[in-house]
């Protein structure tokens, strides 16, 4: 039946509706440049045998197509009917939802022109893709044929107002022609063992399609998986992270845009070193630095021979081999930086270095000069900075021991001074100190013992007693030392009313002092305090004494001096005493059996007057007249002879100082008596006779 092609306005006129014959004169082609390839492949074509007729005067039609293969479009022919002038290009342009662009992938070129077909040849690049819809837009002023029973290979579209429209369920009658792609293998492969690792080295292939990138495989020689190593685009590669001694089976596949070769495969063993020495360290020494390590995990494919010591300082590196895994390196400059690393070495080579360390060497820091400083309570520690060469001093350490054993220690930063307080004041305390730097802890100071220390407390029990020109203090020591020996007492006087004190000289540790060259009869006042290694302590309570002397002046009613004077029984005699403690008790009385002759009390200004009589039974002979004197509890006398006579006769006294002869005279007396009486008795008897 003959098909009209749908009506489209003012396009309508342009399609007949009579059935023409199919005339198939010719294809689309895909063709490649590569040698040795097969005739080019007839990829797409749409034929049927009842054609309809198109007619177009203009650049006007396209057709959509979905490529079957991948490769290069080579040509495309279009079935028509009749002659055309028209010499305008197809072009290959691409779609978007089956629709076609204006993006011209490549044109081609009309090389055959006939009454019943259009052939149009692509020589510069037109890739297609299999399973991609592309659309041929055609240029053609004729008629060509399309099939209506025969719809699978794309749409025809005509352009209206510059936009393409499909026309209906038709396609034209074409047919197309790819080659497809073709990449050829590489050539040349070359495996070179390596640590732990293998490179392949290989040539481009020669001829074919252009690799874009090479995939790199492997597996353990004999096993069924290739493992992917990576894709390159240069011609060589490195497999690495391989296990040393064990065969393995390499292959190289060149990669093009869509196809690839065949692959090109290679065998090789890759041997092994030893991995990185382990547990590393470098520690600085004085003038050294000594380097450790253990072996490492792997030893690789061989045994390790010796190790290697890469050591660089300010002059560069040097080597040094070293059979152990521990080695001092000596000559080094304290207070430079210096690196290291280590390696093993094996029969296949070098090992894996270990990282780098780095340090300083220098010398252990110099004991500190340690002072003390005993307080109340406290002491304080204050030392020197040591010698440190070749690093600082990052901290010291105090430790410090009391005497009941117990030991602390107190780390402090780079202060130069510790205060330990609420301590026992009098009991010993030992101290040291140290410090540290890079190297750790330096030398320890010599030990310092020291004792917490206060002033001592008040002597005791102060007492002032006065004397002749002269004080006699006494004190007992302070029941509190502070914690030391008491060194000396200090002993202040002074006038009463006075402000300033006076020192007297040092009284050594004793706990009395006699001060003399006092002024008698003045009123002083006394105190004393303790001294120790901590200063002079608080003074005791103030104590007040008045020097004085008994001085009396003896006489008679009269004022005539006593001076070894006779004095009858009767006589009036008198005391007279100045300079004299006021308030003092005095005493007047006749010795040598005492008999008090009178008593008084010192007036204000120092004096006193007391009268006495000899009393009348007082025995004849020498006697003192005695004057006594006593202000806080010290008694002090003075004295005068005087004589008492023993009788009176005749007018004659006999005196004490006559006494044999006046009792010789008694005697005598006493016998002339008896005489006379007896011649009186006698005479008497006599006359009685």
């Amino acid at each position: 039946m003959p098909r009209t092609a749908p009506t489209r306005g003012t396009r309508a006129s342009r399609i007949t509706s009579g059935l023409l014959a199919l005339a198939l004169a010719g294809g689309l082609t895909l063709a490649t440049a590569a040698p040795a390839m097969a005739a080019p492949i007839v990829d797409q074509s749409n034929t049927g045998a009842n054609p309809s007729l198109l007619s177009n005067p203009s650049y006007e039609f396209a057709q959509s197509f979905t490529a079957g293969i991948t490769g290069d479009l080579t040509s495309a022919t279009f079935s028509t009917r009749g002659a055309s002038t028209a010499t305008a290009p197809a072009q290959l342009v691409t779609t978007s939802g089956g629709v076609p662009t204006s993006t011209v992938i490549a044109s081609g070129t009309m090389t055959s022109k006939t009454s019943t077909a259009l052939t149009y040849t692509f020589t510069a690049p037109a890739k297609v893709v299999a399973g991609t819809t592309y659309a041929l837009a055609l240029g053609y002023a004729g008629n060509i044929e399309a099939n209506q029973s025969i719809y699978s290979r794309g749409a025809v579209f005509d352009r209206d107002s510059g936009s393409w429209v499909a026309i209906g369920a038709s396609d034209l009658l074409f047919t197309t022609r790819v080659e497809p792609e073709v990449v050829n293998p590489v050539t040349s492969l070359v495996a070179t063992s390596g640590d732990r690792a293998v490179t392949l080295a290989w040539t481009a292939p020669a001829a074919g399609g252009t690799p874009t990138s090479y995939s790199v495989q492997y597996r353990p020689s004999g096993t069924g998986v290739w493992l992917s190593a990576g894709s390159v685009t240069a011609t060589s590669a490195s497999v690495t992270g391989l296990t040393g001694g064990t065969l393995y089976d390499f292959q190289v596949i060149a990669v093009g845009t869509y196809v690839s070769s065949t692959p090109e495969t290679t065998t090789a063993t890759p041997y092994a070193t030893a991995t990185v020495p382990q547990n590393v360290t470098f520690t600085a020494g004085d003038e050294s630095a000594t380097v450790a390590w253990t072996a490492p995990a792997d030893a690789g494919t061989n045994l390790i021979t010796k190790y290697v010591v890469e050591l660089t300082g300010p002059s560069g590196t040097v080597a040094s081999d070293v059979t152990g895994t521990t080695t001092t390196l000596t000559g080094l400059s304290n207070g430079t930086s210096y690196s290291v690393r280590v390696f093993a070495v094996t029969a296949d080579g070098n090992g894996a270095k270990s990282a780098v360390l780095a340090t300083i060497p220098s010398a252990f820091a110099e004991a500190p000069v340690l002072a003390v400083t005993e307080g109340n309570g406290t002491l304080d520690l204050e030392w020197t900075t040591p010698t440190s060469d070749g690093s600082a001093i990052t901290q010291y350490e105090v430790e410090f021991s009391s005497s009941t054993g117990t030991t602390t220690s107190t780390t402090l930063p780079t202060v130069r001074e510790f205060a330990a307080t609420g301590l026992t004041n009098g009991d010993f305390y030992k101290s040291r100190v140290r410090a540290y730097n890079s190297r750790g802890a330096g030398a320890w100071s010599a030990m310092n013992t020291s004792v917490p220390r206060t002033v001592p407390g008040v002597p005791a029990t102060f007492d002032a007693l006065p004397g002749t020109a002269s004080v006699q203090l006494s004190w007992t020591a302070p029941a509190f030392n502070g914690g030391a020996t008491i060194d000396s007492y200090t002993v202040e006087y002074r006038e009463v009313g006075a402000a300033a004190w006076t020192t007297s000289s040092a009284t050594g540790t004793a706990t009395g002092t006699e001060l003399t060259g006092l002024d008698n009869g003045v009123a002083y006042e006394f105190r004393i305090s303790a001294v120790n290694e901590a200063g002079s302590g608080a003074a005791t309570v103030i104590e007040s004494a008045t020097p004085f002397a008994a001085t009396f002046t003896f006489t008679k009613a009269d004022g005539t001096p006593l001076a070894g004077e006779r004095l009858p029984r009767g006589t009036e005699v008198v005391l007279t005493g100045t300079d004299l403690p006021e308030g003092a008790q005095v005493t007047f009385e006749l010795h040598s059996a005492p008999v008090v002759l009178g008593t008084g009390v010192v007036a204000a200004d120092g004096t006193v007057t007391i009268a006495g009589i000899i009393p009348a039974d007082a025995a004849a002979g020498n006697h003192q007249l005695v004057g006594t004197v006593t202000s806080q509890g010290v008694t002090v006398s003075s004295s005068v002879a005087v004589v008492v006579p023993l009788l009176v006769i005749g007018g004659l006294v006999v005196t004490g100082t006559d006494v044999l002869s006046g009792l010789n005279l008694a005697a005598l007396l006493v016998l002339i008596g008896g005489a006379l009486l007896m011649v009186a008795r006698r005479r008497s008897s006599s006359s009685l006779v």
